[in-house]
């Protein structure tokens, strides 16, 4: 039991400390018996003086006061907070989030003077809060309060002073986490923004990407701390990624140069070939060569603006009178292949279909059915395909992503309700078990006080009650630990 948390026995000197305030007893959770009351705790008897405390400072050494003078009468002042012990010492009580501590000792002043003093301290504290909290919020780049806010947190938790520190602690560490949050949100900024150039270093669209790495730099100007270490690690990330692009650029305008004269070359030497075979009556060996060459002309190269025009209307005549040739004599063939390519559209419109089917299982099966019809379709035009090929295998892949995805979904619904079951059973054994430790606790203390009861007076009265307190608990402990080993073999049970 803490300091502040116990009544104290009379002080042969000095004030005494304020009663603590009554501990809050939570509610019964819902669909258990109310709890009893948790009984005052016994006296305990005075605390010696602590060792070293600090003193009392004069006040003619402290700054302004940041209240009204000390009233000669009515309460005084802090007494919620502090009290003072037999050795004329002052302490602070102690909260949830803050441990009390002694402050120091009164040396002839009175009570009422010592607990302004330390109030107006406290108050101090809650202004230099209050000023944060003015600048944090107000704040374009929170992320740079982080280590100000530590430092505060840690004089107050230090400080000489009386007041409610669990609100002020509370207060700072609302603060801390927005600005904790401000810098996450600009962490992962930094981190998208990263990611995008890092994304981007290795393009070769250079004007665009060049004017891509631009925006991306003017964003990072935009964005806030989001902390000293992770700024300095990030931004040598980001540099990095800009930096590699651009020496990249660099490196390949020198290259370019050299690249459009061997293309020119290359390209000069394909129009000659093309213009050879033209007449050639081997249309598909021919036809080959020809697609071989276009690879070769797509892999050359830009020639340069001033000849790659002239160039390609070069080639691309040559090439088109052969094909013309060619295409004369696949015109029955063509007729062939529209008719099959019909039948497949109809086959990837029938499997698009079954994508939405609210029968996941039996559009599998339909899939499949349609997919050995498929096999049996003759050739389509070259130009189509694979691209009916994968329209078709693509809304076939989501028929059956789709009932793969609902059994995932099943096996984990039925895993995860499984799972909450336990997980609620758990949690009402365990609030058993501390509700049953408390009933023990109250029937021990009842008992301790018959024992201690003597006759006469209002005795037998007193006898009485606790007797049927004992016994309205014992009832409610019997039904808790049948409910208690119900859950307990539930749990053991589950899967």
């Amino acid at each position: 039991m803490s300091h502040d948390d116990a009544p104290h026995a009379d002080f042969p000197t000095g004030g005494e400390p304020a009663e603590s305030p009554a501990t809050a007893v939570p509610p019964a959770p819902e669909g258990h018996d109310s709890l009893p009351a948790i009984p005052a705790p016994e006296p305990s008897v005075a605390l010696p003086a602590p060792p070293e405390v600090a003193e009392l400072p004069p006040p003619a050494a402290e700054a302004p006061p940041l209240v009204a003078p000390i009233p000669e009468s009515g309460p005084i002042p802090g007494e919620e907070w502090g009290w003072v012990d037999a050795q004329d010492v002052v302490h602070q009580k102690d909260g949830v989030l803050f441990k009390g501590r002694p402050l120091g000792p009164l040396k002839g002043r009175s009570k009422r003077t010592a607990f302004a003093f330390y109030v107006e301290r406290f108050q101090r504290l809650e202004a230099k809060t209050a000023e944060l909290e003015r600048e944090v919020h107000a704040a374009a780049n929170k992320g740079r309060f982080s280590e100000r806010t530590a430092r505060l947190v840690e004089q107050i938790q230090t400080a000489d002073a009386l007041g409610d520190f669990d609100a002020l602690l509370a207060r700072l560490e609302a603060l801390r986490r927005e600005v904790l949050d401000f810098q996450a949100v600009q962490r992962a900024r930094k981190e998208e923004l990263i990611g995008v150039a890092e994304s981007l270093m290795s393009q070769t669209s250079w004007t665009q990407t060049a004017d891509k790495m631009k925006k991306l730099q003017e964003q990072w100007k935009t964005l806030g701390s989001a902390s000293r270490e992770d700024d300095e690690l990030l931004w040598k990330r980001f540099r990095g990624a800009l930096d590699a692009f651009f020496q990249r650029r660099d490196e390949n305008r020198t290259q370019q140069s050299h690249d459009r004269s061997e293309a020119r070359r290359k390209k000069e030497e394909l129009c000659a070939r093309a213009e050879a075979l033209g007449a050639s009556s081997e249309l598909e060996k021919t036809a080959h060569a020809m697609e071989e060459m276009m690879a070769e002309w797509k892999a050359a190269g830009w020639a340069g603006r001033d000849v790659e025009e002239s160039l390609w209307e070069r080639f691309r005549t040559a090439r088109g009178a052969f094909f013309e040739r060619r295409r004369a004599a696949q015109n029955q063939a063509s007729h062939d292949r529209e008719a099959h390519k019909q039948r497949k559209v109809a086959l990837c419109e029938a499997a698009e279909a079954l994508v939405a089917s609210p029968d996941v299982f039996g559009a599998c099966e339909q899939a499949k059915q349609l997919q050995s019809e498929w096999k049996s379709v003759g050739a389509v035009p070259r130009a189509l395909s694979d691209q009916l090929w994968e329209r078709f295998r693509g809304a076939c892949d989501k028929v059956f992503a789709r009932a793969q995805d609902e059994r995932k979904h099943r096996r984990t619904e039925w895993t995860h309700h499984k799972q909450e079951s336990v997980s609620r059973k758990r949690e009402q054994a365990e609030a058993l078990r501390e509700s049953i430790a408390r009933d023990l606790g109250h029937i021990d203390r009842w008992r301790q006080a018959l024992e201690g009861l003597k006759d006469g007076g209002r005795a037998e009265e007193m006898r009485r009650g606790l007797d049927e307190k004992i016994q309205g608990v014992e009832e409610r402990l019997a039904q808790k630990r049948a409910r208690l080993g119900e859950l307990e073999l539930e749990i053991k049970n589950a899967p």
